[in-house]
This record gives structure tokens, sequence and C-alpha cells, in this order.
């Protein structure tokens, strides 16, 4: 009796081990497409929007890149109260007092002359230190590197001319001391440049009134226009703290986008990305899309269910088999 309901019931589970099984051999996987795309690009195809130029550059792992390219980019800087900023091939102090701002060209320093370009050449000989301090180093590792076969080479004739050795030794360490000297100099001299850098104040340094000797004062008014940095700049903002400039220029950028997710094309349009092998495909449906998006997510949950019951009726089955064969009392 015990081995017969064991059978029934193994033969249960089985049947409903085959259908789940069945379910998932026949079902079909929600594939999401885009039937009337707004673009359909390949690598090197480009689009217009809005009067920019989107241009797709790769296509890669289920990722698109972008080129983007805008002919009328605003950008914008901020002029903090009593800094200094570079105007007009002169440095000005900025002093606001809303809706004013006030540029007073700086002649001196704590009493010395203020030159932009000297400015300029300070950041351009910095780079430069920066260069050779890296030369130099190249140069002792390979002078080190000599030293090394040098060394080698004394050592295979020690045996056959050990004073000259000595002589050099000596000598070597005469020359080490000299260049130990020279470098303490320079490394002294570097520090007092250094010093006498960092003291220097630099655009967009802040600097005491009392500090400065003031030349032409220039006034503007929020919403006035002035040549800023080869750009036609409007200031757009003042505050007691700062003000905020502005001003049009071309700009390209490249933006990466995944399979599923929007490229922005401004503040309120947006292109869903779906990338098909090394076809893009850009639509402005973006509800249809997340609709299939949706439906794809609900078939892999009842999917995962269906298995669940596969593993679990196969385990019930081991049970009732290892339950069938228990020794029953007398």
């Amino acid at each position: 009796m015990q081995r017969r309901a064991a059978a029934a019931y193994t033969a249960l589970f089985l049947v409903i081990a085959v259908v789940a099984g069945g379910i998932l051999v026949t079902a079909e996987t929600p594939e999401i497409t885009v039937d009337d795309p707004d673009y359909e690009l390949q690598e090197g195809d480009d689009f217009e929007h809005d009067g920019n130029t989107y241009t797709l550059n790769e296509t890669a792992d289920g990722e698109a890149t972008f080129e983007v390219f805008e002919p009328e980019h605003e950008y914008s800087d901020t002029w903090a109260n009593g800094t200094m900023i570079e105007f007009e091939e002169a440095m000005y102090l900025v002093s606001l007092d809303p809706p004013t701002v006030t540029l007073g060209e700086i002649t001196e320093i704590d009493g010395d002359e203020v030159d932009p370009e000297e400015m300029d050449e300070e950041e351009a000989d910095d780079e430069e230190a920066e260069a050779d301090d890296e030369e130099a180093d190249d140069a002792e590792a390979d002078d080190a590197e000599a030293e090394d076969e040098d060394e080698a080479d004394d050592e295979d004739t020690e045996a056959d001319d050990e004073d000259a050795e000595a002589e050099d030794e000596e000598a070597e360490e005469e020359a080490d001391d000299a260049e130990a000297e020279d470098e303490d100099d320079e490394d002294a001299e570097a520090d007092d440049e250094e010093a006498d850098d960092e003291d220097a104040p630099a655009e967009g340094d802040t600097v005491d009134e009392d500090e400065v000797e003031i030349g032409e004062e220039l006034t503007f008014e929020e919403g006035d226009t002035l040549e800023y940095q080869g750009n036609e700049t409007t200031i757009s903002e003042v505050t007691d703290d700062e003000a905020t400039v502005t001003w049009i220029d071309e700009r390209t950028s490249t933006e990466s986008v995944d399979s599923g997710e929007d490229l922005e094309l401004n503040d309120d349009e947006v292109l869903r990305v779906h990338v098909e092998g090394d076809r893009v495909l850009l639509t402005s449906d973006i509800e249809g899309y997340d609709e299939q998006v949706d439906a794809a997510a609900a078939y892999d949950d009842r999917i995962e269910g269906v298995t669940w019951v596969i593993v679990l009726s196969l385990i019930t089955v081991m049970m009732m088999i290892s339950l069938a064969y228990l020794p029953v009392r007398g």
C-alpha cells in the first residue's frame, strides 16, 4: 500500500514537471522592437535636432556613443567679489554692488607693477620647469645605470688594478660631494622661486583693496554686454557675492548611452536608444517602448516561477521514492 501510494504521487509530480518543462520549451521570449523609429543610424550617420548635430561614432556591447556638435552653446563663468580677473590685457579687481559691477584696473600690488603677460609667462615657466625636472630624473637614472655598469667592470679588473680603483673612488666621492652641493644650491634657488610664485597673486585670487593701486575703473550693469576672452559676454546676474557672466560659442562633446536609456536632446525632449547589432534605432515613443520592457520583465518572472515548479516537483519525486522503501512496522 505504501509503495502504491508513493508510485501514484511520483507519477503526479512527474506529470507536473513534464508539463512545466513543455511550457519552458514552447514559450516564446518577447523581443523588444522599434517598428517606426524616428531615426535609424549606423556608425558615421548623423541627424540634426534643434540646430545641433548628433553623429553616431561607435556601437559596442549594447552601448551607443554619439558626438554632439552645438553651434550655439551657452557657457558661464562667475566673478567673485574682491577677486582679480584678466580683462582687456590687464588685471582688474571685481567690486560688486548689485546690480552694478565695477572693474578697477590694478596697476600695482604691494608696490609692484602688475603685468598680465608676466603672469602668463610664470605659468609657462612652471610647466617648463616640471618638464625639466622629469628630464633631469631620466638623466639621473641613466647616470646611475652607467655607474652600475662601471662598477661591474671594476669588479672584473679589481685584482689587477686595486690602486687605480681606490683613486677612482676617491675622485668619484669628490665629484659626488661637488654635485650634491650644486644640487643643494639649485634646490634652494628653486624653493625661493617657488615661494615667490606662490606669493604672487594670480587671476581668480582674492585681493585686499588696501594692497592694490587702482587706475581706470569700468562700470557695468546687470544685462550689459562686453568683450571678454574673445567672446561677446553678457552680465546675467549680480549678487553681493558674485557676478555671473554668460556667452555663446560652439561646443563638441561625446555622450554614451546604453540600449534602453534616453538620449537627451534638450531640457524637454528625449529619444529612447535601442541598439540592434551595428544599428541604432531612436524613437520618441517612450511609453510604447516601456510597455515592451515591462512585458519582457513579466515573462522573465513567470519563467522563473515555472522553473521552480520543475525543481520542486523533481525533489518531491525523489522524496516519494525514498519514503516508499522505508521499513514498515509489523
